[in-house]
């Protein structure tokens, strides 16, 4: 299995890069579209689709943000199903960076909150702070499975003694 997880073909890990970099892109950008509460206070006083569109701060970046997190994550979940069988090259290259790329998006979130908007949590910030830990719980509860489960049962095989 380890030898097999040197030999997943280039393609699948460039694109596993390259959904990675996709999906922190889309968490790094929602935080831009943040809005205060002083804006926010519009929509009580307009229509509620005009408000939305004055309310975000940049609506356009959303549009941007939400593809990028519908293509990573359909592409990430492809590549899982895909090599679902190379359990070591599934936590190297698809669990792993997926925790730390969360990791970042939920500090760049703080962030924005704290110094952008007064500390203000508006909805389009405890949206992209819960995406950044749903998206870290999924990829922790994966790599505990996998490291449990299959991972654990191939060190106990003979060849690792060898190696």
């Amino acid at each position: 299995m380890v030898a097999e997880s040197r030999n997943v073909p280039t393609r699948s890990n460039v694109l596993a890069t390259i959904f990675h970099w996709v999906t922190l892109a889309e968490l790094i950008l929602l935080p831009g579209t943040f809005s205060s509460r002083d804006r926010i206070g519009m929509l009580q006083r307009a229509a509620t689709g005009t408000a939305m569109r004055h309310a975000i701060r940049n609506m356009p970046l959303l549009y941007v943000a939400g593809g990028a997190c519908l293509l990573g994550g359909l592409g990430i979940s492809w590549l899982w199903w895909t090599l679902r069988h190379n359990y070591v090259w599934l936590v190297s290259r698809i669990f792993f960076p997926g925790v730390l790329n969360a990791m970042i998006a939920f500090l760049s979130t703080l962030v924005n909150v704290y110094t952008a908007q007064s500390g203000d949590w508006s909805l389009t910030a405890l949206v992209a702070s819960s995406l950044a830990a749903t998206y870290a719980v999924l990829n922790v509860v994966s790599i505990v499975v996998y490291q449990l489960w299959p991972v654990r049962r191939l060190k106990q095989l003979p060849v690792f003694d060898m190696l």
